[in-house]
């Protein structure tokens, strides 16, 4: 198949031209997984694994959760930079001028995303903060612990939004690599165990808002952030399950009232299972492509200029 010309000047999707022996995308697709998979192998027994019930993560077991991730992202460093040779930058991190400016961006789009899933679902009296309030020793633990979710969160960035789209868009095209890492990372998070109709649109929806995030802003800085946050604020800080899993280490108590309905609080799944996430995220992905459609045309016109 005729390798796909990428968008002018985006280095997010031209990171595999920068390889010097680049990965296809049949293999592409299988090392993510194996690399994945393979980081995690050695702990995930020890977390057990999803099921309707959802699994409790205290603070021993939400820092082996860290780990993880972190034994799935040296694997995939070790292939990027002895197998392909080429920078770990281009996995989308390049540049890295104003990194701290995206950073800060993503996590207060995200910090606003939960705020108002929170906020509404008070309001409606769908749910509520138990009554014994703030948990104030927790707040330590959580702050180091949203280390741990910038670890997992930007692992999952890297692998989708960057690896896995790098591989795919180079010789199969930016529709193919966006519609199969939203596949990939819907299939990983299902794993959790829990999941409902709103769940899976919901894990759909972020994917490609991330995917068309990542691309607008031709890096990785912002939705590595988002996704951190994201995580963050929904367990450790507002105490709801992420994703089906339950976290103990939490400053809020945030749970659903007797009788609630599911489809607005999310239920076991947590946040990322309410129709208000949902419409959040659709909007968000909208406002994301239109950015990537932008960002294409402003990219284009800066690389014709000098030549005219």
């Amino acid at each position: 198949m005729a390798e796909h010309t990428t968008t002018p000047g985006n280095p997010l999707r031209e990171g595999m031209t920068r390889a010097q022996r680049p990965t296809g995308p049949l293999l592409g697709i299988i090392v993510t997984a194996a690399l994945f998979l393979a980081g995690q192998a050695v702990f995930l027994p020890l977390l057990g694994t999803g099921s309707g019930e959802g699994v409790t993560l205290g603070l021993r077991e939400q820092l082996l959760f860290s780990v993880m991730f972190a034994g799935s992202l040296v694997l995939l460093a070790a292939w990027v930079r002895w197998k392909e040779r080429r920078p770990l930058g281009s996995l989308g991190f390049v540049p890295a001028s104003g990194a701290g400016r995206r950073i800060g961006r993503g996590a207060i789009t995200a910090l606003a995303f939960t705020g108002v899933v929170v906020a509404v679902n008070q309001l409606t009296g769908q749910a509520e903060f138990a009554r014994d309030g703030l948990k104030a020793a927790n707040l330590v633990p959580a702050l180091l612990l949203l280390i741990g979710f910038a670890i997992q969160g930007s692992t999952e960035e890297i692998f989708c939004r960057g690896y896995l789209t790098q591989a795919l868009a180079r010789k199969w095209g930016l529709v193919a690599a966006v519609l199969i890492q939203t596949v990939f990372f819907a299939a990983l998070h299902a794993a959790n165990g829990g999941l409902t109709a709103v769940a899976v649109a919901n894990l759909v929806l972020v994917a490609l808002f991330l995917s068309f995030w990542s691309l607008a802003e031709g890096g990785l800085w912002e939705v590595c952030a988002f996704h951190a946050v994201w995580n963050w604020s929904q367990g450790n800080v507002y105490g709801a399950a992420v994703s089906n899993m339950h976290i103990a280490t939490s400053v809020g108590d945030f749970r659903p009232k007797p009788g609630s309905n599911d489809l607005i609080t999310g239920g076991g799944f947590g946040l990322e299972g309410s129709l208000l996430t949902t419409a959040l995220l659709a909007v968000g992905t909208i406002c994301a492509l239109i950015a990537y459609r932008r960002s294409t045309v402003i990219r284009a016109g800066a690389k014709r200029s000098p030549a005219q």
